[in-house]
């Protein structure tokens, strides 16, 4: 019986890693095959949403860059371990607090922005 158990329970949990990988690539596949890869449009269609597509379009090549350098290079691979995983406790602090700082300007940004509806691209940019 209790053999039983344990084959029923690995059936259960590789059902459920599968279904998460399956649900995830389907997510990722539809998000990259999305025709609205811009992020805002927000003064006019042909300033600000083509500069947001390329700029999400870049992240994306970056992210798949650093992923095939992860697996290929070892050196990298190394370096990075050793800067996540060993120096881990100091590193996360620092990520999280300019993480915080970059919203913090984000949305001082947008909010600055919303005052003066009418404003120029020279002004939007101003506060960055």
């Amino acid at each position: 019986m209790t053999k039983f158990k344990l084959a029923f329970f690995k059936f259960g949990n590789h059902l459920i890693d599968y279904l998460f990988y399956f649900f995830i690539f389907i997510s990722l596949y539809f998000a990259l095959m999305s025709p609205n890869l811009t992020l805002g449009d927000t003064l006019t269609p042909q300033t600000l949403g083509e500069g947001t597509t390329w700029v999400t379009i870049v992240f994306l090549l970056l992210m798949v860059g650093i992923a095939s350098a992860f697996f290929v290079f070892k050196k990298f691979r190394l370096s990075m371990l050793w800067l996540f995983k060993d120096k881990g406790s100091i590193v996360a602090p620092i990520i999280l607090s300019l993480v915080i700082l970059i919203q913090v300007i984000l949305v001082l940004c947008s909010e600055v922005n919303k005052l003066d509806y009418f404003s120029t691209r020279s002004q939007v940019f101003q506060c960055i």
